[in-house]
């Protein structure tokens, strides 16, 4: 399984200074400020605690968007 999930420092001023220094806009920052409104955020611990405890295992993390997303990836044991 591969997801997507936002992290608990994905707040208002970080989307707001990665909009800035990355130059987004459009589409992509419309894509963004919804994420950020509707998606609950997760620190990483709980992310493996919760994949782990749901039976998932071999849990690969990659930080993305200055470290404020994470994709996940992982298989079920």
């Amino acid at each position: 399984m591969s997801i997507i999930v936002p992290l608990d420092r994905f707040n208002t001023q970080n989307l707001k200074l990665l909009q800035s220094d990355l130059k987004i806009n459009g589409f992509s920052q419309v894509a963004l400020n919804a994420w950020h409104k509707f998606t609950p955020k997760m620190a990483i611990q709980g992310i493996i605690d919760l994949l782990s405890q749901a039976g998932f295992a071999d849990i690969v993390i990659k930080k993305h968007l200055n470290s404020m997303a994470v994709a996940v990836s992982t298989i079920k044991k």
